[in-house]
């Protein structure tokens, strides 16, 4: 059995802890994410990355027996009650090396294997299924926590599924993943509070689709209070066809990451040789280890993480299809698949079966399983709880006639969102009784069973967890008297004990409240679940999924963006006005492909219309990068700006920006850049020393002025700038003053400056724009106690005001020669009206938007001299029966 040394400490008159390190006889290296199992207890734990492990027996067990396990390695036992009392133990596994009779290799095949690998990929359109079909199914997952089951979940399912074409799709091609129709479970941000997929690829097809024809799901029955599930559903499994979306070993340009073997295995069940390819990802181990040892991800890292699998490929020796493909992640490179960290969720494992089945000369999936493994480490308990995370999927019905696709409204998508374990359908237990009878092998295995109905039959389970218990009554949090002080005031909160800032999770008595008030809230709307889904459902079918924003005029181009039907972001196109063609600025969506995160817009073009600016975002955070993409070759330039805040083109070379203080994202600094320059040569044109107050930098309507601003809650300075002296200086309008807010306005030769000082809802100020003092400002229109100025728009001939009265807004248009006055007329007395988009002064057309509580948004060309207006766009709101 190898030689063991063993530690016991004692923590209590009836737990002992048993510590020590498993490694490997062959080498003597240790062995991370090695399982110790109390035999026929559902206790146990993992060895650490290092192989270390704890774990603490009850001295009722004294006389039970440990397992100790790994994968290519002979499982080893321990009599508790033979452990000498020592400081340390040492189990030293050995590899299992099968017996030759256990599998018959048949040397020398007729390929080579990369040969072999392109011509069955070559023969994927010809041996798998060559149409769409719907599949009949059945998914089961289960949670396992410490050696023993906690969760139980199945559905009945029905599939469309689309042919296998051999190509190679692109991130268009696959579900969106913010496309949720489902559980809709709160579902943390944070991988470390969720069993985490994100690792491994789970791809699926727009167009394929599965029904939950009924499903079920058990108690949770975790001493641990690990409420994360499985996500994704059956479609989450099923997007590890690789055969069909070909990744890792199967895509091509990663053919040179692995090393591949070939053999051939008598099939006994069949009585037929197949070819085993086998494959292994090449990994520099030294190199890895050093890279991981960095603070930020290395290349050669991100590399391996992304491609780490290996398996084997049993493949047909006369049609050369693929029957079966096995893959894993080695033992070797388990503890870099994601961060380990104390109090959070860490994924160490992860294997997949591919098992496809013949029917009419095709192939289809036939049974899918993956299985995934998680731990945590509780620094505070000092143990780390495994747990075994198994999807499996059946298909017993493949129909390729009268296909029918799934409805929008009936799709559980393949997104982490998704759930099936909380899944609002009512348990249907005469469903479930004539299900088995049909498919008496998909009877619940009876280890679950044993595991989970110490208290209550799981059919019970299945029913109770659709009711809510009306007798668990609101916590009510306990009253603890505390005093603080702040400016010298005694400040009492009979609720600080709440307030962990730095270690809530360790904080029992802070985690048991917060636990009985989720609990409270999931027991409270589990009879709303279902109006919730249908709700969230009404509402995702009345988003327009088709978009393209109205256009703006610039510099002889109209700019634009468009979303398509599955688009998550938006593409921004130009054309020149006088021509059809148009141009591809920037396709957000193929720039945020496989990022967990990613966002990009607010594109800014210079003067001369050949560099476009714009801002992305790769982290989620408030710190955006400016990039520069020059539009004659498409190619980005070296400039970037990071922590970027307001931007404005002065001239084609010259760009101001203002800076964000990295503690408070409060933009504090006016930068100017020279094109092609590095960001840390920029000028700093000013420093906004007062913390309450922010810069901003735009552009006024007419193009010949560039405005600084300076903004607190209650009050305002600006400056401005010629932009054909783009080198100048800044010149102040007014000083800023305690609670005087002003905002200018700059049409031909003269300032208009709406000020609220001894006027709250604003009065309009005229001044030239060569003489701006405040002693030449002169009244242009008066205060009204009665209606708040909100936006004005001025014009050749009209301006316009945007007030409010009585808490509704309208517009109104005054003649600047008769200053006649003219409100626009509405269908409706409670609606929102607003200024739109206006860049002409030498007009009489104003652009305005329209919405209300029966009307969507539409905007409207109005002619100030006719009083007639057209519809310029109006908002399709689909509807879903």
């Amino acid at each position: 059995m190898g030689c063991l040394s063993v530690t016991l400490s004692v923590r209590s008159q009836t737990a002992s802890t048993i510590s020590g390190i498993v490694s490997s006889a062959e080498d003597g290296k240790p062995l991370p994410f090695a399982y110790i199992i109390l035999k026929n207890v559902k206790l146990g734990t993992v060895t650490d990355e290092n192989g270390r492990f704890h774990i603490t027996i009850s001295d009722q067990y004294k006389n039970g027996h440990l397992q100790f396990s790994y994968v290519g390695y002979k499982t080893s036992e321990l009599s508790i009650s033979t452990i000498p009392d020592i400081h340390s133990v040492y189990v030293k596994l050995t590899p299992d090396v099968k017996l030759l009779n256990e599998v018959v290799v048949k040397a020398q095949p007729e390929y080579k294997p990369k040969e072999l690998l392109r011509k069955m990929l070559e023969r994927v359109p010809k041996n798998y299924g060559n149409v769409s079909v719907n599949m009949e199914g059945y998914y089961r997952e289960t949670v396992k926590e410490n050696n023993g089951y906690i969760k139980y979940a199945d559905a009945a399912c029905l599939f469309y599924y689309t042919p296998y074409t051999g190509d190679s799709y692109k991130w268009r091609d696959f579900v969106n993943p913010y496309f949720i129709r489902g559980s809709l479970s709160n579902l943390s941000g944070y991988w470390g509070e969720r069993l985490h997929r994100g690792h491994f690829s789970h791809k699926t097809l727009k167009d394929d689709g599965v029904k939950i024809i009924d499903s079920r799901a058990s108690a949770n029955q975790s001493k641990k209070n690990m409420n994360a599930n499985i996500e994704g559903g059956p479609m989450s499994v099923l997007g590890n066809d690789l055969i069909k979306i070909q990744e890792y070993f199967l895509k091509k340009k990663n053919f040179s990451k692995y090393e591949y073997t070939l053999t051939e295995e008598l099939d006994q069940a069949r009585n037929e040789w197949v070819y085993v390819l086998g494959f292994e990802r090449k990994v520099d181990l030294a190199k890895l280890e050093l890279a991981a040892k960095r603070k930020k991800i290395n290349s050669y890292l991100l590399n391996v993480k992304e491609n780490m699998l290996s398996g084997k490929i049993y493949i047909e020796r006369h049609s050369l299809a693929a029957r079966k493909v096995e893959y894993f992640v080695p033992s070797s490179l388990k503890k870099y698949i994601c961060g380990y960290t104390t109090m959070a969720i860490k994924h160490f494992d992860y294997k997949v079966t591919l098992e496809y089945q013949q029917l009419n000369g095709k192939w289809y999936p036939h049974h899918f399983r993956q299985e995934d493994e998680f731990i945590i480490n509780d620094s505070i308990k000092q143990t780390i709880t495994p747990y075994i995370a198994v999807e499996e999927l059946f298909i017993h019905k493949v129909k390729s006639d009268s296909v029918k696709k799934i409805k929008p409204e009936e799709l559980f998508a393949n997104v982490d969102q998704n759930q099936l374990y909380d899944y609002p359908i009512e348990y249907d237990s005469s469903f479930w009784v004539n299900y088995y009878q049909a498919f008496p092998a998909y009877s619940i295995p009876e280890d679950v069973r044993q595991d989970m109905e110490t208290t209550k039959k799981l059919e019970q389970q299945f029913a109770d967890k659709q009711k809510k218990d009306e007798s668990l009554l609101p916590p009510v949090a306990k009253k603890e008297q505390y005093q603080f002080k702040i400016h010298g005031e005694a400040i009492t909160d009979e609720y600080a004990w709440l307030k962990d800032p730095k270690a809530p999770k360790s904080n029992k008595p802070v985690m048991d409240y917060l636990t009985a008030e989720n609990q409270y809230s999931d027991n409270y709307f589990i009879p709303l679940r279902k109006n919730q889904r249908s709700i969230f459902s009404e509402l995702t079918s009345r988003v327009e999924k088709n978009f393209e924003s109205l256009p703006t005029r610039e510099d002889g181009y109209l700019y634009y963006y468009r979303f398509g039907t599955d688009d998550e972001h938006p593409r921004y196109y130009r054309k020149a006005q006088r021509k059809d063609k148009e141009e591809l600025l920037l396709d957000v969506n193929e720039l945020a492909a496989n990022k967990d995160f990613y966002t990009a817009g607010e594109i800014s073009v210079s003067p001369n219309t050949n560099i476009m600016a714009f801002y992305e975002n790769s982290d989620g955070t408030n710190d955006y990068t400016v990039k520069f993409k020059d539009l004659s070759t498409g190619e980005l330039l070296s400039d970037s700006l990071t922590q970027a805040g307001t931007l404005v083109w002065a001239s084609n070379k010259i760009i101001y920006y203002t800076i964000q203080e990295p503690a408070t994202n409060r933009s504090y600094r006016l930068m100017k850049h020279q094109l092609g320059s590095a960001q840390s040569t920029d000028d700093l044109v000013t420093e906004e020393k007062d913390n309450r107050f922010s810069l901003s930098i735009s552009r006024s309507k007419s193009k010949q002025l560039i405005f600084l601003t300076a903004s607190s809650k209650t009050s305002n300075e600006t400056r401005f700038l010629y932009s054909k002296n783009a080198g100048g200086d800044f010149r102040l309008i007014l000083p800023r003053e305690e609670d005087h807010q002003y905002y200018v306005s700059h049409f031909k030769d003269k300032f208009f400056i709406a000020t609220n000082k001894n006027a709250p809802n604003y009065k309009v100020m005229i001044t030239d724009t060569a003489n701006y003092s405040r002693h030449n400002w002169r009244q242009f229109l008066p205060h009204r106690s009665d209606v708040l100025l909100e936006e004005m728009e001025f014009f050749d001939d009209y301006y316009v005001l945007q007030e409010k009265s009585n808490a509704q807004t309208q517009l109104r248009i005054v003649e600047m020669g008769t200053k006649k006055e003219n409100v626009i007329k509405t269908n409706e007395s409670i609606c929102e009206v607003k200024i739109g988009y206006n860049p002409e002064t030498k007009t009489d057309t104003l652009q305005y938007s329209y919405s209300s509580f029966t009307e969507p948004l539409t905007v409207y060309n109005y002619s100030m001299k006719t009083g007639k207006q057209i519809t310029v766009k109006k908002q399709v709101v689909p509807y879903m029966p």
